[in-house]
């Protein structure tokens, strides 16, 4: 399948003018011509069948010959996570959680954070490129930098964080609910502190598990995607 993002198509376009960069690769290094068919994605969950009718190398159009819903995998997993201090490790995390299935990620900072901001421009062209590469259909919702403190007022139905005072904590996939809009906070390599823990408890949040062994941040990001994509199975 040729598989091509384009995130300002709509299901009701009829013709669609491609972007410079991917009008020159189907043109030029594809060799595709008037005819040929193609697939675009949008991000929001369509699939559209296109056909070439003027294979221009800047400016390469085609007509939309049908549109397909698809499935949303992660449709109720939404981690909030504090960006590690190598940014490497934090993309690493955001590619595989998309290729496993993600529907949010919102990055927050806490008080034993190594790193405060982010480029979410630069996460946004790895997120669109981990989409395409796994045929994913849906690009997650990526949120801004925020304090601990801010993302605790969210309105999720399942609460958790990552959180382990005692080897009595529950793990994550016993307090599931597949019906529920989920939040898991995993916070930095220096852990939360007790303040935000209690913080979190009297904002609703479950303590939770990930697992007995000790996890480095992105690797506990992945661990808790696939718990809670596991809930589906």
């Amino acid at each position: 399948m040729r598989l091509f993002f384009h995130k300002d198509i709509r299901p009701d376009d009829q013709e669609v003018t491609l972007l410079s960069e991917d009008s020159k690769h189907i043109v030029k290094v594809l060799r595709m011509n008037i005819g040929d068919d193609l697939h675009l994605m949008d991000g929001k969950g369509h699939r559209y069948h296109c056909q070439i009718t003027d294979p221009h190398q800047k400016k390469c159009k085609v007509k939309v010959l049908d549109v397909e819903v698809m499935h949303k995998a992660g449709a109720n997993v939404h981690i909030a996570i504090a960006p590690t201090k190598n940014m490497d490790r934090i993309e690493f995390f955001l590619e595989k959680a998309i290729e496993i299935g993600i529907s949010s990620i919102t990055f927050f900072y806490s008080k034993h954070s190594e790193r405060k901001n982010i480029k979410l421009e630069r996460l946004e062209r790895i997120a669109v490129s981990a989409m395409k590469q796994s045929r994913k259909f849906w690009l997650p919702e990526m949120n801004e930098v925020k304090s601990v403190s801010d993302v605790l007022t969210c309105n999720h139905k399942g609460k958790f964080i990552a959180y382990v005072p005692t080897v009595s904590t529950e793990h994550l996939f016993k307090k599931l609910n597949n019906d529920e809009d989920t939040i898991v906070l995993v916070g930095p390599e220096g852990g939360f502190s007790e303040d935000e823990a209690q913080l979190a408890k009297e904002n609703g949040f479950e303590w939770v598990s990930l697992g007995k062994e000790r996890l480095r941040t992105e690797t506990a990001g992945i661990v808790a995607v696939q718990i809670m994509n596991m809930i589906d199975l």
